[in-house]
């Protein structure tokens, strides 16, 4: 069974604000359930995937700051 999260349990594991994760939650920019009473939880296996789907990586060789 996959344990759901609170928007404070989300926040961390993005290194985010509650409200940023509240804020794209409310977009449907990350992926989040929404319980019969409003509520939105996560899953931290849906996350850590948003995550890696998301990242951006430099090319070798290519503009480094």
């Amino acid at each position: 069974m996959t344990t759901l999260l609170t928007e404070y349990d989300a926040a961390e594991i993005l290194v985010l604000s509650s409200s940023t994760v509240q804020r794209l939650a409310q977009r449907n920019l990350i992926p989040h359930v929404r319980l019969p009473g409003g509520e939105v939880r996560f899953c931290e296996d849906d996350l850590r995937r948003w995550i890696e789907k998301h990242k951006s990586s430099v090319e070798p060789g290519g503009p480094s700051r």
